[in-house]
């Protein structure tokens, strides 16, 4: 399964220790299977402040998202393959 995590720089090692606490699942590293939901968050995330973009997100719409807590489920299952700028 690919998975798809929007961010504002390279996320070549995922660490879920660096998550927010406030987000819809707790701390964790978030992932999606949509690449466009991926891309939104990023472009999002690059053009307003953190705290407009928690204030927004939540009104949004429910989307497919998980939030990985386990370090070492993401060391042992997600695998990098590429990043791109949007």
């Amino acid at each position: 399964m690919r998975v798809y995590h929007g961010a504002t720089e390279i996320v070549e090692f995922p660490d879920t220790s660096k998550g927010r606490v406030g987000l819809d699942f707790g701390k964790g590293f978030y992932v999606t299977d949509l690449l466009q939901q991926a891309e939104s968050w990023a472009d999002r995330m690059s053009r307003i402040r953190l705290e407009t973009a928690l204030r927004n997100l939540s009104m949004h719409r429910p989307n497919n998202q998980l939030c990985i807590h386990n370090q070492h489920v993401v060391d042992q299952f997600l695998t990098f393959v590429e990043s791109y700028k949007i």
